[in-house]
């Protein structure tokens, strides 16, 4: 696997997943009205600079990365929880998702690449 550039320009700053302090900014929609919403403290999240991208281990996505019938393209995060490994996860993304690149890199430290 290659190490691509970061793959989504629209991204500010670069992605983290890592445990909430409950006063990240998380951008969401409701009944069709956008408004501000906070994770738990403690939470595992998605984050970046400008904010919470999704809560509760990718069940609740934000408003700011929805895919809409205007989406050009689109890049998925997924890390592996022990017992599987990153092979393993490759291997079941090429498989399932046919004709998509499957890529790695590195986001944070603690991960191998």
């Amino acid at each position: 696997m290659t190490n691509p550039p970061h793959p989504d320009p629209q991204h500010e700053g670069a992605p983290c997943r890592k445990v909430a302090e409950g006063t990240e900014r998380f951008e969401t929609r409701t009944d069709g009205a956008s408004f501000v919403d906070h994770s738990a403290r403690g939470e595992v999240v998605w984050a970046e600079e400008a904010g919470l991208t999704c809560l509760a281990w990718n069940r609740r996505q934000g408003a700011r990365k929805r895919v809409t019938q205007d989406t050009k393209g689109a890049h998925f995060l997924f890390d592996p929880l022990p017992p599987m490994t990153f092979a393993a996860l490759e291997a079941l993304l090429s498989e399932f998702s046919p004709g998509c690149r499957v890529g790695r890199f590195r986001l944070g430290p603690g991960r191998p690449a």
